[in-house]
């Protein structure tokens, strides 16, 4: 498309793509931040040390992933340079701030570090795509996913206080298994555009055409 000179329909594809990524990453990132301890008591006590490094991690996760798409347009329009000059600066952002802050904070100071890396790294993309190509992945259709986020993350901590009389493993599993219910309703409910629609109906029809048994050939004899 960019060779082409086709650039709204880059641009297009472009916040498309990077607005289904975040909304599928947003419920995923809501259960790990919100969540984080009975996730981690699964793996028993002795994991919850390292409670606010899960929560640090899920939010460096969430900033990368939400300008994920900026690194394959970078390679894509032959900007492979740039990309690995991102790459040098996330880990020397990383490397730096390993030194400085896991020696007084440890695990913790570890996953900060990742965190303040990636959000360097996710400002300078996205200066680097709006100069380069003049956009940027955000657009407002990201408020649905956002709103929809809001309502579900306080939705599932509500359901959680309300059974709070019941034994803690049936408290978090309702609450977790809640959140993604609660997020696709709402998402469901503020109406899927038709863009949304024929994207879907390509996954589901692309899904089923991969996985549809073969005939079953029998050899003549």
């Amino acid at each position: 498309l960019h060779s082409q000179k086709r650039f709204t329909e880059l641009t297009i594809f472009y916040k498309t793509a990077s607005r289904w990524i975040f909304t599928i990453s947003l419920p995923i990132f809501l259960v790990s931040f919100l969540f984080a301890e009975p996730l981690l008591l699964v793996l028993g006590r002795d994991f919850l040390p390292g409670l606010n490094a899960l929560r640090l991690m899920s939010i460096a996760g969430l900033i990368d992933i939400s300008l994920k798409m900026s690194t394959p347009l970078l390679t894509m329009t032959g900007h492979s340079k740039i990309r690995l000059i991102n790459t040098i600066l996330l880990y020397g952002v990383m490397f730096g701030c390993d030194c400085f802050l896991i020696p007084s904070l440890g695990v913790s100071g570890a996953a900060l570090a990742a965190a303040i890396a990636s959000l360097t790294v996710a400002v300078v993309l996205f200066m680097e795509t709006k100069l380069l190509f003049g956009i940027h992945p955000f657009s407002p259709s990201h408020i649905k996913p956002l709103l929809s986020g809001v309502f579900a993350g306080a939705g599932s901590l509500l359901i959680g206080e309300m059974l709070s009389p019941f034994p803690y493993g049936v408290q978090a599993s309702v609450s977790i298994a809640s959140l993604p219910a609660i997020y696709l309703t709402s998402i469901v409910l503020m109406k899927i555009s038709q863009e949304d629609k024929e994207i879907i109906h390509y996954l589901l029809s692309s899904a089923f055409l991969r996985f549809r048994p073969g005939k079953v050939k029998i050899p003549l004899e």
